[in-house]
């Protein structure tokens, strides 16, 4: 689990599941009862549609949602991004790295409307990073020789990737336009280390998971500290 440090925030969560179900838990005041609402979402395809990871949009009612669905014309999965805007769920034409190549879409992270990451993997191209500017999705540079699988989104000229190059857990930092590698921790007496997620607390530490501590000095390095969310 992650804890984000700072300003206790009470916000929409949303739970999606395989097959393109959501369901919406209300903000509720702490102690008190909260009730599960079913919001109809759409599907792609007639095989196989999933979404893998949620995120709500900071001060709005929007929320993004990624994964997959199965392509029966390509034979092979893409990727699929839907939108929630505070009625109803939409899929938005998303990216694939290849035109057969098997994609999807893992995490997602947003700032503000224009400001929507999601990273991802496809079997020819490698790994997505993707980023919403407001009208449509855009191939974003990737931090060479890693695979991404947890992402912090900062601001609109910082990102943080985690995840994991060779078999060695690694930490990236995407500033104004430049990927650098952070931190790495050696895969010691292990066949793979990998970190699966990322977190940047509101005073600016860097903690990727698991097996690592929030710092904000050595081994990850010093984040800027991110506006309230």
């Amino acid at each position: 689990m992650i804890l984000r440090t700072g300003r206790a925030r009470i916000i929409p969560r949303l739970l999606v599941i395989p097959f393109a179900l959501a369901l919406v838990l209300p903000a509720a005041t702490a102690n008190a009862a909260a009730t599960w609402t079913r919001v109809p979402s759409p599907n792609r395809g007639t095989v196989a549609s999933a979404l893998q990871d949620v995120v709500t949009v900071p001060g709005t009612s929007t929320a993004w949602a990624v994964g997959y669905y199965y392509d029966n014309a390509t034979a092979s999965y893409r990727t699929m991004t839907q939108r929630y805007n505070g009625t109803g769920w939409s899929i938005v034409p998303s990216l694939n790295g290849s035109a057969t190549g098997y994609s999807q879409l893992n995490k997602v992270d947003a700032t503000a409307l224009n400001n929507v990451w999601a990273i991802g993997s496809n079997t020819q191209a490698g790994p997505l990073v993707q980023r919403y500017n407001g009208s449509g999705w855009v191939s974003m540079s990737r931090p060479a020789g890693i695979a991404p699988r947890g992402l912090d989104v900062v601001s609109s000229t910082e990102v943080w990737i985690a995840g994991y190059s060779g078999s060695n857990a690694t930490v990236t930092q995407w500033k104004n336009g430049v990927w650098t590698t952070r931190y790495t921790r050696s895969s010691v007496g292990r066949h793979l280390t990998v970190f699966e997620a990322i977190a940047v607390t509101a005073s600016g530490e860097v903690c990727p998971s698991p097996a690592c501590s929030c710092t904000s000095t050595a081994p990850v390095g010093t984040a800027r500290p991110r506006p309230t969310r």
